[in-house]
């Protein structure tokens, strides 16, 4: 006579062992959503003109942290940053990333007019002006990268999670 173990219809570990089944499927599927979500992303590399009358808060900016405006430019251009959010105005990117020696408050009084494709820092955040605007961030360059172009599909330069390296073009 061959033995054989009989399972029982309501046997709990294999209700378990199904539950753990289902529930891994599904922990898949919301992984694989959102690895296509983020495929996708990309390292953009932005021209930046630092100082002078592109960056006219690179030089302040550099004596209140007690470094020189080179230092402030190696610092900011040697990190990748990532794109957190879009917002304030179409297109602009809020960048996560900036050195803690960089963090600085807004201007007192903002200005009436940021030119567009500027590059600034308020808070703990840079971040690009896509359109010429009112603004209180500290402005330490500009670039000629178009960042928002209605033609261009999407009209964005930026999206979420892109990731950001902003490179100094020499004078």
């Amino acid at each position: 006579s061959t033995s054989h173990v009989r399972m029982h219809p309501f046997d709990p570990l294999s209700d378990i062992a199904l539950h753990v089944v289902e529930r891994l499927k599904a922990y898949m599927r919301v992984i694989e959503r959102f690895l296509d979500d983020h495929v996708e992303e990309q390292l953009v590399e932005i021209p930046v003109h630092y100082g002078g009358k592109d960056g006219p808060d690179l030089i302040p900016l550099a004596e209140e942290k007690g470094l020189t405006p080179d230092e402030v430019i190696e610092l900011h251009s040697s990190t990748v940053y990532t794109v957190a959010m879009i917002g304030f105005m179409p297109g602009f990117p809020y960048l996560e990333g900036l050195p803690d020696i960089l963090a600085s408050t807004r201007l007192p009084v903002p200005r009436l007019k940021v030119p567009a494709g500027s590059v600034g820092i308020g808070g703990s955040q840079t971040g690009l002006y896509p359109f010429e605007s009112p603004g209180g961030w500290r402005i330490i360059g500009r670039t000629d990268a178009v960042l928002f172009d209605v033609r261009r599909n999407p009209p964005a330069r930026f999206k979420m999670g892109d990731r950001v390296r902003f490179i100094p073009v020499k004078k």
